[in-house]
């Protein structure tokens, strides 16, 4: 990124990576990047979910908490937070 430019806001789907919303039930992801504030970013880590991460989305139907499969765990996020989550 050039310098003085900011990041596309989340959800955006850039060059970065999509957000984990839009992954389907079944599909493996690998963590880029996690958007939103240092709040968010936390609570993430906190779950085992930050850049370099692989994980598998084990439920994701358009509604409620999103399921992923990460370091043996399985973590449901809500769906605010979830989109927050950029991945390759």
């Amino acid at each position: 990124m050039h310098p003085g430019k900011q990041a596309p806001p989340a959800g955006s789907g850039t060059a970065a990576g999509r957000p984990l919303t839009e992954f389907k039930t079944g599909a493996p992801g690998c963590v880029v990047a996690l958007a939103g504030g240092h709040g968010v970013q936390g609570r993430l880590i906190g779950l085992g979910i930050r850049p370099g991460v692989r994980l598998e989305i084990r439920r994701n139907d358009g509604k409620g908490p999103v399921v992923v499969a990460v370091g043996g765990a399985r973590v449901a996020i809500g769906r605010g937070m979830a989109v927050q989550i950029l991945l390759a």
